[in-house]
């Protein structure tokens, strides 16, 4: 009942222990592929011919596109709009961050 209350109140419990730097890393990695997938499908296969890209990196894009359909849902890996694209670069940056990137780093 106690909790209800808190959390009525706006009131959080704080988590006492702190992750495990192989979950953030899991996570990081996530965030990772994710805002990567997002990011190669301005990459589409036809056009990327047009400008002369080499065959064999194109069929590379296909796969590692691929792996990742196989790996989360389709739904998982399309933001539903520029703010959740926002939102995933943010988590990506936040992570990075904790494992000791700088913010401006890639």
């Amino acid at each position: 009942m106690q909790q209800l209350e808190d959390h009525a109140k706006g009131i959080r419990p704080h988590r006492t222990i702190a992750r495990t730097l192989e979950e953030v890393r899991a996570a990081e990695l996530e965030y990772f592929e994710r805002v990567w997938y997002q990011r190669s499908m301005a990459g589409v296969p036809r056009e990327m011919r047009r400008l002369g890209v080499q065959e064999k990196v194109i069929q590379q894009l296909v796969a590692a596109r691929a792996r990742l359909e196989a790996k989360y849902t389709k739904s998982r890996l399309d933001p539903r709009d520029e703010y959740e694209v926002g939102v995933l670069v943010g988590k990506l940056a936040a992570l990075r961050w904790v494992l000791g990137y700088g913010w401006d780093e890639d």
